[in-house]
C-alpha cells in the first residue's frame, strides 16, 4: 500500500465480497482485518483484483511480528526510491553544471542541447520507471494516485523537449 488512498481501495474491494461485515484495512502495517463468514481465496481475489497483493493469515500471529514485516516491505520499497533520488541526482548535478559552465562562457551549441536531452531520457527511463510502474498498476484498475500525476506531467515536459530539439535540428524553430 502506497497511499492512504490505497487503503480505501483495499477496504472497498474486501467490504464488496459477499459473507464480509465489515474490513479495516491499515495502511501504514500494509494489515486488513476482516469480519465475516467469506472465504480466504475469494478475499485474496478481491484485494488481487484492486490491483494489490494478499497474503491470507490463517493463525493467530503476534501483531509485532507483522508489523515487523510490513515494515521491512515498506523499507524495501523506500531504498528503491532512495536509490533513484540518488541516481537522479548523479545524472543532474553534472548536467546542471555543464549547463552553467558553458553558458557562462558562451559555449552554448547543438552539443549542450544533445547532452540534456540524452540526460533527461536516461533520467526518465531510470528515474521515472518506478513512478510508471506505479501510476500503469492503479490506472489498470482505474484508479489514480500521485505517481500517475508525476508520470504524466514528466513525459510531457519530456516529450515537449524532444520534439523541440527536433523541430530545432529540421530547421522548423
Amino acid at each position: 500500500l502506497d497511499c492512504a488512498g490505497c487503503a480505501v481501495a483495499v477496504r472497498k474491494a474486501l467490504e464488496a465480497v459477499p459473507g464480509v461485515r465489515k474490513a479495516d484495512v491499515d495502511f501504514a502495517a500494509g494489515l486488513a482485518l476482516v469480519e465475516g463468514e467469506a472465504h480466504a481465496d475469494h478475499l485474496r481475489g478481491a484485494v488481487d483484483g484492486a490491483g494489490y497483493r494478499a497474503e491470507s493469515i490463517e493463525t493467530f500471529e503476534d501483531p509485532r511480528l507483522l508489523r515487523a514485516e510490513a515494515e521491512r516491505r515498506q523499507a524495501a520499497t523506500l531504498a528503491g526510491w532512495k536509490r533513484r533520488a540518488l541516481i537522479g541526482l548523479a545524472l543532474w548535478l553534472p548536467m546542471e553544471t555543464a549547463h552553467w559552465i558553458a553558458s557562462a562562457r558562451h559555449l552554448h551549441g547543438p552539443w549542450l542541447d544533445a547532452l540534456m536531452l540524452a540526460g533527461s531520457t536516461l533520467s526518465m527511463a531510470l528515474v521515472g520507471s518506478g513512478f510508471w510502474r506505479s501510476a500503469i498498476a492503479v490506472l489498470r484498475h482505474g484508479r489514480t494516485n500521485m505517481d500517475v500525476l508525476i508520470a504524466l506531467g514528466a513525459t510531457t515536459a519530456w516529450v515537449a523537449s524532444v520534439v523541440t530539439f527536433v523541430a530545432q535540428r529540421a530547421g522548423a524553430l
